[in-house]
């Protein structure tokens, strides 16, 4: 519905004009703000008499008691709103009936917007009672309606998870689309479609409002505008949906049918940027972004924000450099939330060098620091296992008048501590953070530790193996009413419990988490694997699995390594294997740590020819082993002690060597010249064996030929086709 066509068919100027402006453009960040005011008297009373109220020095309270019709009543309540003072709703109706006028629905609608817009909830039910009264001089026009849904949209959004609340008001909507139909037989236009969607998708009722998204134009004969595609973007925003991105971008044909792009539709690009990135389509991500510049759009800092982010989840950090250095050419300064996007795509990356010219030029271009930017930096350093450059960053931090540490920064220079085994500087760092919590007047000011700061304090301790300290802690936070230990917290104990085999100790945290009622993870039972291992009790290791299976909890990489490698530690090469095979069964793809483990053990049980089908199975997966095992393989496979067959030798080591050649590993020179010796030798047998009866002959007296005399023709051989033997 256009704004020409709601004003001239409007009895009274005012009549249809809220539905002009959407309500739901603020809630994703679009930026359209649902009221009245000089946007829409702009339009009403022309340019001239918007600039007379603009430029009037007369508060709008004083102009009221000289306004002489609705008309000026409705410009001054437009002129309080804009300028955000304060209104009593009543006490400009009871103006309005002193001046001998009678407030029609469109100042009700004004006042009654104001108040939802406003929170003031207890004089717009006053205000509702009034227009909604059947015995009222006004009755509610579709506007009215739509002012009510967005009043709802607002309520939602400070209800927080309070579910009982949510229904209440999404029955109250419910209502009010109904009532507005049946009762009064008004045709839900565009805005009360949106709104009502933004309603059901903040209600956590996502799949009703795709229905209502998909049948608005067959049902209700609503085109889906720019707004509706903005609001269903926000549906997947909250509840990320593969099979439905694709429906969302019908909003880019609209925006292309319309030619002229407004400054609003940037940010209509930006969240569909965001949904393609949350859901890891960065394809679409990019099709999107190129879109945006084909129509004209400029990319803000948000876009390249968005799209930094995208790449560095899926570790392509050489396309967020492009586009950082993009931005840098066409003169967009990069702000703290760009470098922020930047610092998380290099960690994800572990590229720790560019994290510190990051750092540098951050410096170099005076970027404020923010506790995020501190935390992601001391976080990075911590991957890296940097200490000194993660201390000095956390130093910085807590000298910087600018910045309130929290609990959560203090965590990562913690975690930091316990990575780098720098445990006497955790001890420091935990003691004065609990000195200062406990010593300040007004604790709501001070970091408080939490869950996670003990967690991680036992963690360092464990490594320490003081298990002295982590009981301390254990027992005070399981005789603390304030704390309710989590499974992180158990796990954290168990671990320690792991690593200095205090199996009796284990049993009985393990004992108490399931009086407790903790639910158990992956992390837990790979623990107890490690516990029942160390305690040379493998059978109760392996039914471990049994146990997860019959909980429901579906064993994951981190499990199957575990008992893989206790099984290989106890020589039970067969039951390795089994759960190997039962392991990729379940739909699991092993990592570079299990085929590790797997190829290992086979070779260390001497099932050469295992281990090498489980190497070439690796290449197939994409899964790069470590450099020393590919070595050991082919040392085992060109050695004189390996007893496989010689065409096996042969195959496995040709087939292992083209895998690394093309993937570029660098294959040492003895053991390449050392494979392709025993390939060459066993291919020529091969090749003689097949020879016809014309080279018996020749082939007798070649194998009659002393042994250093073989091996000297083959060496001068091979140097000519050593690489040809291998392509």
């Amino acid at each position: 519905m256009s704004l020409s066509s709601d004003i001239s068919n409007a009895a009274n100027p005012f009549q249809n004009m809220v539905n002009v402006v959407n309500p739901y453009f603020s809630d994703i960040g679009v930026g359209l703000v649902f009221g009245l005011g000089y946007y829409l008297i702009n339009y009403m009373y022309g340019d001239q008499k918007v600039k007379d109220l603009k430029d009037s020095k007369v508060s709008a309270p004083v102009l009221l008691d000289s306004a002489k019709s609705l008309e000026d009543f409705q410009i001054l309540i437009g002129k309080q709103i804009e300028a955000d003072e304060k209104i009593n709703p009543f006490e400009i109706l009871d103006k309005i009936n002193k001046a001998g006028l009678t407030p029609d629905i469109s100042i009700y609608n004004s006042l009654l917007n104001f108040c939802y817009t406003k929170g003031k909830y207890e004089e717009a039910g006053k205000l509702y009672e009034e227009v909604f009264d059947y015995a009222s001089p006004v009755q509610p026009d579709l506007s009215s309606f739509n002012i009510l849904l967005k009043g709802i949209s607002i309520k939602l959004e400070n209800v927080g998870q309070n579910q009982e609340e949510k229904v209440k008001l999404l029955d109250a909507a419910e209502k009010v689309f109904e009532d507005l139909q049946e009762r009064y037989n008004y045709k839900p236009n565009d805005v009360t479609i949106n709104t009502k969607m933004d309603i059901l998708i903040k209600g956590g009722q996502i799949n009703k409002a795709w229905d209502l998204f998909d049948i608005m134009k067959t049902k209700y004969l609503v085109e889906p505008d720019k707004y509706s595609y903005s609001t269903i973007i926000k549906a997947l925003k909250y509840e990320p949906d593969l099979s439905k991105l694709d429906r969302t971008f019908g909003i880019l044909t609209l925006l292309k049918e319309k030619k002229v792009c407004s400054s609003n539709d940037e940010i209509i690009f930006n969240c569909l940027i965001d949904v393609c990135v949350k859901l890891q389509r960065i394809e679409k991500a990019e099709m999107v972004f190129r879109t945006m510049k084909e129509y004209n759009i400029q990319p803000t800092k948000i876009t390249y924000a968005v799209m930094i982010r995208g790449y560095g989840q899926i570790y392509q950090i050489d396309k967020a450099f492009e586009l950082f250095e993009e931005m840098k050419f066409l003169g967009i300064e990069a702000n703290d939330v760009v470098f922020g996007c930047m610092l998380n795509a290099c960690i994800r990356s572990s590229n720790i060098k560019k994290v510190s010219k990051l750092y540098e030029e951050m410096q170099e271009k005076q970027i404020k620091m923010n506790i995020i930017l501190y935390t992601t930096l001391i976080k990075a350093y911590s991957k890296g296992k940097n200490f000194t450059p993660a201390l000095k960053i956390y130093e910085a931090m807590l000298v910087d008048p600018n910045i309130k540490p929290n609990i959560i920064v203090h965590n990562a220079m913690l975690d930091c501590c316990v990575e780098c085994i720098c445990i006497h500087k955790m001890n420091e760092i935990y003691e004065r953070v609990k000195k200062n919590f406990l010593e300040a007047e007004d604790n709501s000011d001070c970091p408080k530790p939490d869950l996670i700061t003990y967690s991680t304090v036992i963690k360092g301790y464990s490594k320490a193996k003081d298990m002295d300290k982590v009981f301390d802690i254990y027992n005070f936070l399981l005789n603390s009413k304030e704390f309710h230990l989590d499974e992180v917290i158990y796990n954290s104990v168990l671990d320690g419990c792991a690593k200095t085999n205090s199996f009796d100790k284990a049993m009985e945290v393990y004992n108490t988490m399931n009086k407790n009622k903790v639910n158990k993870s992956n992390v837990t039972y790979s623990i107890l694997v490690k516990i029942f291992s160390n305690n040379r009790q493998e059978d109760k290791a392996i039914s471990l699995l049994a146990e997860m299976k019959l909980s429901n909890i579906k064993p994951g990489l981190i499990v199957y390594t575990c008992l893989i490698q206790t099984c290989l530690k106890s020589k039970r090469f067969n039951d390795a294997i089994e759960l190997f095979e039962d392991c990729k069964f379940q739909g699991l793809k092993p990592d570079h740590v299990l085929y590790n483990t797997i190829v290992n053990g086979s070779i260390y049980s001497q099932k050469l020819e295992i281990a090498c089908k489980y190497t070439i199975e690796s290449f197939s997966k994409n899964v790069r082993m470590a450099d020393d095992i590919y070595v050991t393989i082919l040392e085992k496979l060109v050695s004189n002690y390996c007893k496989l067959k010689s065409f096996l030798k042969a195959e496995y080591a040709q087939k292992i060597v083209q895998l690394l050649k093309e993937r570029g590993f660098d294959i040492k020179y003895e053991i390449y010249s050392e494979v392709a010796k025993m390939i060459y030798k066993i291919q020529g047998v091969q090749i003689n064996d097949l020879k016809s009866s014309k080279n018996e002959k020749s082939n007798e007296d070649w194998t009659k030929k002393t042994n250093l005399e073989r091996k000297k023709e083959v060496n001068k051989d091979q140097l000519v086709n050593i690489r040809k033997n291998f392509n």
